[in-house]
């Protein structure tokens, strides 16, 4: 049991290190004023699990997450509501 436990912890310590560094750039969430909080604190902590990436939090309206995506302006989109289907048809458009 104890050679299985230390296998472990030593094949998570491989993952976390292989992870560091790993992920660097900008992530912009644009999208619903009503997840703007939750948004922000999930920024937060993913930041502190990668601090090489710039997380920045757009709340705007939910009106506005499926223009960002399709305009390549943002990589998350957060909706409090169901996409429209016009608002769908431009987002598989792009």
């Amino acid at each position: 049991m104890k050679r299985v436990i230390l296998a472990a912890a030593l094949m998570l310590s491989t993952a976390v290190q292989a992870q560091e560094g790993m992920l660097a750039g900008n992530l912009t969430s644009v999208g619903s004023d009503t997840l703007g909080n939750l948004m922000a604190l999930w920024g937060e902590n993913f930041n502190r699990q990668y601090p090489g990436v710039n997380v920045q939090v757009q709340a705007a309206g939910s009106s506005t997450a499926p223009t960002a995506l399709a305009a390549g302006a943002a990589q998350l989109g957060a909706m409090s509501r169901p996409m429209q289907a016009g608002e769908r048809q431009l987002f598989e458009a792009k």
